[in-house]
């Protein structure tokens, strides 16, 4: 019994430490490509199709090895230590593509750049479970079950603890490190051998160095992917990653390596905050969403305003204003008000209270581009319908972004078109004007809007308001001229463009298209997909994988290991998809996706080992397994589409019952496989293949083609049809 107990915790230790550095490692990842929520498919990609690779690689050396106790706990101490090595390496990426760290790349980069990063420590985790799959040493698909009920436990166990202490009160390094030791220490207490004992100490010991010493390490790293840029000030919030710069007494804060804004730069001050309320006759209540505080408030403290309110996600971020750059937060007048919470959600709290005839005389966005969801969610007409209500009679909103260009590019008038269509479809009438960045305004009330820059200089004037650089270069310096091309190349793109919602956003593709531009990387392959990519083409492709799989499918006992290997296949690619596309409906929907990813990553896994429990106790009661495994997929197929209901109520629910559906399958699929009288190592390894590389490829599909293309509930429908036709193949096959 002990030497079970011992096995079970060598099991859940596995899963442990690899979900903890699963979550860290995403939000590394994030946090170098710019916040983008999509590079977390590039990140599952590398990761389960490495693994998957891994289980299938060491499958046969899993089954004549002698000793699969040493084997394990070898490949279990080099995954211990390629946890803190990968993260480390994240640090380096940009460096290696020859890049500063607040450079931008494209999607496509990115994505790739995880794949590789991900590798080796995938390969090792893969062939750790496949060879964990021998200690039971039954011979039975059962011990698949139990392997892999105990990794998701502790999967499940490790995201918790990450969630609930390491995100707020370690370092990323602090994490790592305290993962691998975790991880190593259970190794030394679970395996017997002497040797193998004091391998664990000797790398316990060189890992408590490093973490005595992780602080050193972080500002090492640090300084290393910072240089030239003069790093002040860096701190790891729940909500991101913060960097303050040092330039000849000017600071910037940068958010997930992203320039946030700049003080003390009282020329940006003057544009952002007073255009927005020229075009308003007489504000009084303003909301700014993001941006520089201190800045903005200077500039409005002459204008007698009733109230300012300010959204803030992260209050993180307004401490290190406060204390760590040149503002006056500290003496924050009356009538402003800075509140840590997500805009969108302010705004609806708003509504339903005290805001019922409006609140605002002005709302102000001021979230950059939307090449991430996180920024998308703020041109969607949800969230322009929620402003219009929100704002007063006369009431104005302004979505101020990027610095306007002599050539408008086919890219950028996509993603100014694309935002003129969507806030077309919700206000009666909105105006662009391009001056020293674009700004787009919106109003329900005729006459409330005026392109006319003399009429705003002045009010500029009747309002007493000393802004130089507005006043002599911004409004005077703009030809009438400029205007009207732009806005007529903005028009004409708005005809052709697709409103942007949070179930289809679109501006987020227009946005990373940009991104792609802007890398010097040219037409992308996301721009060469978006005329082929239609559901057709995947119809297509089952069609041709079912047509292949039963042309090779001779004798009975390989047409069973087919049909079984497609509908793992299908329930990795489909859950996966699932995944993502509830992470990025998550970020569209709340905002909070960098601290919730783990709770919600940690769910799937939970459930996933609960569903292979389910299967392995009602396995001696199920008297037909395949009728099981296909209404288990059926199930599946039903449950994906439902994703925007399920998780209207709990994200964590959504994607714990995902988990168990999947669970289940993989075990029914594992026993069917398992009972041909191949060796279980081999087994394990051709079942953890099949679901990782459906899910790496689900993975890639999704974050890189699926949902900028094609939206959310399309990527939904797709991972419903992979399952459908995994379906129709395990009864063709089986029959």
């Amino acid at each position: 019994m002990g030497q079970r107990i011992r096995l079970h915790m060598l099991f859940i230790a596995m899963g442990f430490a690899a979900m903890a550095a699963q979550i860290v490692i995403m939000r590394r990842m994030i946090v170098c490509f710019g916040g983008n929520e999509l590079v977390t498919g590039g990140v599952l990609a590398g990761w389960l199709g490495f693994s998957g690779l891994g289980n299938l690689l060491s499958g046969g050396f899993a089954d004549r090895t002698a000793d699969a106790r040493r084997a394990c706990a070898i490949s279990l101490i080099a995954m211990a230590l390629l946890i803190p090595g990968t993260l480390v390496g994240t640090y380096f990426i940009k460096a290696v593509l020859g890049l500063p760290a607040p450079a931008m790349v494209g999607l496509g980069t990115a994505i790739l750049s995880a794949i590789v990063m991900l590798a080796p420590l995938g390969l090792v985790v893969g062939t750790s479970f496949t060879i964990a799959c021998k200690l039971p040493a039954t011979g039975q698909s059962s011990d698949i079950g139990r392997v892999y009920l105990f990794d998701a436990l502790g999967a499940g166990l490790g995201g918790l603890l990450v969630s609930l202490i390491a995100l707020r009160y370690m370092t990323a390094m602090q994490s790592a490190l305290a993962a691998a030791m975790i991880l190593i220490a259970i190794v030394a207490a679970a395996i017997p051998q002497r040797a193998i004992k004091v391998a664990s100490l000797c790398m316990l010991a060189l890992l408590g160095v490093a973490t005595w010493r992780a602080e050193r390490i972080d500002s090492w790293l640090t300084a290393a992917q910072w240089q030239g840029y003069n790093p002040a000030v860096h701190r790891e919030s729940l909500f991101a990653t913060l960097m303050v710069t040092d330039n000849r007494g000017e600071r910037t804060l940068f958010i997930d390596n992203r320039p946030s804004f700049s003080l003390p730069l009282p020329e940006t001050y003057e544009s952002i905050a007073h255009i927005p309320l020229l075009e308003h006759a007489d504000p009084r209540d303003v909301l700014m969403i993001e941006g520089g505080i201190s800045g903005v408030i200077d500039q409005w403290r002459r204008l007698g305003l009733s109230s300012a309110s300010f959204a803030r996600l992260d209050p993180a971020a307004t401490a290190l204003e406060r204390d760590d750059m040149p503002s006056n937060l500290a003496d924050i007048p009356p009538w402003a008000q800075i509140h840590h919470v997500d805009g969108r959600r302010l705004i609806r709290e708003g509504i339903a209270g005290r805001c019922k005839q409006g609140c605002y005389d002005a709302i102000i966005v001021n979230v950059g581009e939307p090449d991430t969801a996180a920024a998308d969610r703020y041109y969607t007409a949800e969230f322009f319908k929620e402003a219009a209500d929100s704002l007063k009679p006369g009431g104005i909103l302004c979505l101020a972004l990027m610095e306007p260009s002599n050539a408008v590019s086919s890219e950028r008038a996509a993603l100014l078109g694309g935002i003129q269509a969507t806030l077309d479809s919700v206000f009666p009438h909105t105006l662009l004007l391009p001056l020293d960045r674009y700004y787009f305004f919106a109003s329900r009330n005729a006459g409330a809007l005026t392109q006319d820059l003399s009429r705003l200089s002045a009010r500029l004037d009747r309002r007493g308001i000393d802004a130089p650089f507005l006043s002599t270069q911004v409004l005077p310096g703009i030809y009438p001229e400029r205007i009207e091309s732009t806005q007529r190349i903005v028009q004409d793109a708005a005809k052709r463009s697709e409103i942007d919602t949070d179930l289809r956003p679109r501006a987020y593709f227009n946005g990373l298209m940009l991104l792609e531009r802007r890398a010097g990387n040219g037409p992308s392959a996301l721009a060469g997909a978006r005329g082929w990519l239609k559901s057709w083409v995947y119809g297509l492709l089952l069609l041709s994988i079912m047509a292949i799989s039963l042309s090779a499918g001779k004798g009975r006992a390989r047409r069973q290991r087919v049909a079984m290997t497609w509908a793992l296949f299908a329930a990795g690619f489909a859950s996966i998809v699932y995944e993502i596309v509830l992470l990025v409906y998550y970020q569209m929907s709340v905002g909070l996706l960098v601290w919730k990813i783990g709770f919600i990553i940690t769910a799937f896994m939970v459930g996933a080992g609960i569903g292979a429990w389910i299967a392995v106790e009602w396995d001696r009661r199920i008297a037909r397994h395949t009728l099981s495994l296909v209404a288990a997929m059926a199930l599946m197929a039903a449950y994906v589409p439902l994703l925007f209901i399920v998780a209207g109520a709990s994200a964590i629910i959504a994607n714990f019952g995902a988990g168990m559906i999947t669970g289940f399958i993989y075990q029914q699929a594992a026993r069917a496989l398992a009972s041909d009288g191949r060796g279980i190592g081999r087994v394990a390894g051709i079942v953890q293949n099949a679901d990782l590389w459906g899910a790496a490829v689900g993975s890639l599909i999704a974050s890189a083609l699926a949902i900028p293309l094609m939206g959310l509930f399309a990527s939904l429908a797709m991972a419903s049809a992979a399952l459908i036709a995994a379906i129709v193949m395990v009864v063709v096959l089986r029959a």
